[in-house]
Parts: structure tokens; C-alpha cells; sequence
């Protein structure tokens, strides 16, 4: 990575820390997932609430 970015190893080192400290790919991956869901559910709710906030005055005039 140090090639890639251009950097020392050594300052890559102090900034990511000890590697074998790092999470897997796995973990990594499974984190990821989990926190997209967590966003995913919680936009289904925003919507949700705003669809019954608009349906409602609709509703009380039918």
C-alpha cells in the first residue's frame, strides 16, 4: 500500500496501525452490511411515516 499511496512505510504503519490489529475482509464486509441495513430500515421508516402524514388529511375528507 505504501507504493500505491505514495507514502513511507513506516508513517502507514503509525496511521493504520498494527496490521495484525485490522479487521478481516469478512468482518469487514459483515460491519458493512449490517450498518447499509440499519440506513436501509431506517429510510423505509422515514418513508413510511411521511406517506401516513400525507394520506391523513386525505383520509379525514373521504
Amino acid at each position: 500500500m505504501s507504493k500505491w499511496l505514495d507514502v513511507k512505510t513506516k508513517a502507514l504503519k503509525e496511521r493504520l496501525g498494527d496490521p495484525a490489529q485490522l479487521p478481516t475482509v469478512t468482518d469487514t464486509i459483515a460491519k458493512t452490511d449490517k450498518r447499509l441495513m440499519e440506513r436501509m430500515q431506517s429510510f423505509t421508516a422515514e418513508i413510511r411515516q411521511n406517506s401516513r402524514a400525507r394520506l391523513e388529511p386525505l383520509l379525514e375528507q373521504k
